[in-house]
């Protein structure tokens, strides 16, 4: 009950635009291995194996940490919950100046039917995976917000018993909007304090909030 409360209100946040992005400079190897460290009692059985393929070039990240974390322990945990047996790959590349990061699993996969849904809130495949499964049907959907948020985007492929494949996109290093006017960002980067992804160009100009900045790429 507990936890299906918290994603409510973390999905009322999103929705009204009450959630700000701190970006600080990280690597995500580190961020990656806590996760897996985290999700390791959530595996259904001792035949479930964790593989880290994260790119030891990777360059480091300019974003908000905390948000980015919550990503990866969501799809993580929704891997470990769909899996009972075989194997749960995080991997992360970048190309172009992309970073992408997927979490791949061998676990019951998603019908095709299904997918287009999958990021909905309250959504589970059906109603006996809910019975079988739990959870709230939130995860997904507050990741993908909240990935958006980051200026980036989530997708997903998957084939029934075979397992489903949830991968995160965005820039590496969105710049920041005077380097932008006078450069010309690719990608319309913009800065403030930002609100939801309805209202991502409205910022507030208060002095004491600290400064957020948004990369609007486009959708890979």
């Amino acid at each position: 009950m507990l936890s299906l409360i918290n994603d409510i209100l973390d999905l009322a946040k999103v929705e009204a635009g009450r959630i700000e992005v701190y970006p600080v400079e990280f690597a995500l190897q580190p961020i990656v291995a806590e996760c897996l460290h985290t999700v390791e009692p959530m595996l259904k059985s001792a035949h479930v194996r964790l593989v880290q393929a994260v790119e030891a070039d990777l360059p480091t990240l300019v974003t908000d940490r905390d948000k980015v974390r919550q990503i990866l322990m969501n799809l993580l945990s929704n891997a470990a919950k769909f899996t009972p047996t075989g194997t749960i790959t995080i991997s992360a590349r970048c190309h172009s100046g992309v970073l992408a990061v997927a979490v791949a699993d061998t676990g019951i996969g998603i019908p095709e039917e299904a997918l287009e849904y999958v990021f909905e809130e309250f959504h589970q495949v059906d109603s006996s995976t809910t019975r079988e499964y739990g959870g709230t049907g939130l995860g997904l959907a507050i990741s993908r917000h909240l990935a958006r948020l980051l200026g980036g985007d989530m997708a997903v492929q998957s084939t029934v018993g075979m397992g489903s494949t949830f991968t995160v996109m965005r820039p590496t290093r969105p710049c920041r909007s005077a380097m932008a006017s006078r450069a010309g960002c690719s990608y319309g980067c913009v800065a403030g304090t930002l609100g939801s992804t309805r209202n991502a160009r409205k910022f507030s100009s208060a002095s004491t909030r600290r400064p957020v900045f948004r990369c609007a790429m486009p959708r890979l």
